[in-house]
């Protein structure tokens, strides 16, 4: 079972890119990031809800605002300069740049914070997976991209976007190790952050009119991207459960590879020798960045879903 909930996970996250991109060319970014987040909000809800009813081996009582703080920076740094930039990349530069720029930045977001925050090592092997990564973003922007351009707008979006999500995934880490909260408790104030925070600079940058000009057809992908989101966050926590947490990351990497084939295959973006032996590189990279030393356990009501998945949203 441990597999099946592994491969899951990326299929789960692969399917919200793929409706994402649906979508990309037709709605504001900030508004797709909202209805993207509302299906995770429920479900945030709904799980602490549960936890606090059946007994959990984290937190769930309100621990004080000095343990929610970094959770609603978490909140803004996954939405608005996560989701939403992200977003805005699928329609700059198209899923087959978005999707491997944007993982290679979640790991190196995730190993400069980790190294910074949590004195975590960088050691040779995951340094050389970093670097692969470094060096296959030219080779990705050779095709032109699949979305509306400028293509290096684009991917500076994409890389914009994955720092915030790998650092957001360490900021989560670092006040799970310290606090012990819950995987509700957890998620419940980074997703409701995000969604009013969104909903906020959506009335203040366009009013209430944002909401009026989308069309059904649009809304049904934005929300079944949130729905497919919800999938792969449960099977990534239930394949942390039941595999090593390296070779959940393994199985992560083929989010990227089965977004740029998405890409390709259903939205014609373009694939050329040039952008295939960068997709190449970015996979090889993302591998090896994975291949970490040996840390001390984390706690039992430490949500490492969140900070091993490979891309957050």
């Amino acid at each position: 079972m441990g597999l099946f909930w592994g491969i899951l996970s990326p299929l789960g996250y692969t399917a919200t890119y793929l409706c994402l991109r649906a979508a990309a060319v037709q709605v504001d970014p900030l508004v797709a990031a909202f209805f993207r987040a509302v299906p995770l909000v429920v479900a945030a809800w709904m799980l602490l809800l549960r936890q606090r009813h059946a007994g959990s081996t984290g937190v769930t009582a309100w621990p004080g605002w000095r343990a929610i703080w970094p959770l609603v920076a978490v909140g803004l740094l996954f939405n608005v300069s996560g989701n939403s930039t992200f977003q805005a990349a699928l329609a700059l530069a198209g899923l087959t740049i978005s999707a491997p720029v944007s993982g290679g930045a979640v790991l190196w977001g995730s190993a400069l914070g980790g190294w910074w925050l949590l004195r975590e090592r960088i050691t040779l092997v995951p340094a050389i997976g970093l670097l692969l990564l470094m060096a296959s973003l030219p080779l990705l922007t050779t095709g032109g991209g699949g979305g509306t351009g400028p293509v290096w707008l684009g991917g500076l979006a994409a890389a914009v976007a994955g720092l915030s999500f790998g650092g957001g995934n360490v900021i989560i880490r670092h006040t799970l190790l310290r606090q012990g909260l819950s995987q509700g408790l957890t998620l419940a104030p980074i997703t409701t952050t995000g969604l009013l925070s969104l909903l906020v600079l959506i009335l203040a940058l366009h009013g209430p009119s944002a909401f009026a000009e989308l069309d059904l057809s649009t809304l049904g992908w934005l929300l079944l991207a949130g729905c497919f989101n919800v999938v792969g966050l449960v099977s990534v926590s239930r394949a942390l459960e039941l595999l090593p947490s390296a070779r959940v990351g393994a199985l992560g990497v083929l989010q990227t590879g089965l977004s740029s084939a998405g890409g390709i295959l259903l939205f014609a973006e373009p694939l050329n020798a040039a952008v295939g032996t960068g997709l190449l590189l970015s996979l090889v990279g993302a591998i090896l960045s994975q291949r970490r030393r040996r840390t001390r356990p984390v706690p039992p009501a430490s949500d490492t879903s969140l900070s091993a998945r490979p891309s957050a949203g």
